[in-house]
């Protein structure tokens, strides 16, 4: 059931630009987290968590698929293909969160950001980042520097970069990280020209940004304290 991969160029460069995989790769993760999510989870918030990612990140992407369809050659046939996926996870979803209506059960757990692995060998343990975490902080809603992430995880920030190169996380190439790299150049360009600049040559990617930022949510619950919500990073500060 997974979805249809990215079709061969017509255009005859034989590739897809980056932001096209990116949109592709953000596809793919919302289905298949949220497919994961239907057959292995019947918590009434991670239905609907899954539910809402393909709401409200997955199908406006695709509308900004359909719309550069025919300046980035993109088939429609396969974005309706993707859409008809999606749709019918989404439909499975809403019928799910319906059954675990009045059957909410708490499964409260902390996330291990660092596994420590003994080699055996002379020297310090190894420290292994959960994969799973990084791709949640080297995404694009996330603001939080390498530095800080690296402190807050109890690594060096060299470590950090090696396994974010590793897993091929890059870096937001949004306007601050665009900025910064023209300042290290010596260039100082005003914030609205490097903003109209990525809007008018990629397009898609401005679609990306917008849909990965966190949005408000609003729980019901049937007592208080019922359910516990650790805001941004909380959740790795350790316990005094």
């Amino acid at each position: 059931m997974d979805l249809p991969p990215l079709p061969q160029p017509i255009n005859g460069s034989g590739v897809w630009p980056d932001h096209l995989h990116q949109a592709h790769d953000t596809l793919f993760h919302i289905y298949c987290h949220a497919l994961q999510a239907l057959q292995t989870c019947s918590e009434l918030h991670r239905i609907r968590f899954h539910a809402e990612a393909i709401a409200n990140n997955a199908i406006p992407l695709l509308r900004a698929l359909e719309n550069s369809s025919s300046v980035e050659g993109i088939p429609m046939s396969w974005v309706l293909q993707v859409t008809a996926k999606l749709g019918m996870l989404l439909k499975q979803l809403q019928q799910a969160e319906t059954t675990a209506q009045g059957g909410e059960t708490s499964n409260i757990s902390v996330p291990q950001p660092i596994t420590v692995k003994h080699t055996g060998k002379p020297g310090r343990p190894r420290k292994v980042p959960d994969v799973q975490l990084l791709h949640e902080f080297a995404s694009p809603g996330h603001h939080l520097q390498q530095t800080k992430l690296a402190r807050v995880m109890g690594i060096h920030r060299n470590t950090l970069h090696s396994y974010l190169k590793q897993n091929n996380m890059k870096p937001n190439s949004g306007v601050r990280y665009l900025t910064g790299h023209l300042r290290q150049l010596g260039l100082r360009v005003q914030q609205q020209q490097i903003t109209a600049s990525i809007h008018r040559v990629d397009p898609l990617g401005t679609v990306l940004r917008q849909h990965t930022m966190i949005h408000r949510r609003q729980y019901k619950v049937s007592w208080p304290n019922a359910l516990w919500h650790m805001d941004g990073h909380h959740k790795l500060i350790g316990a005094s």
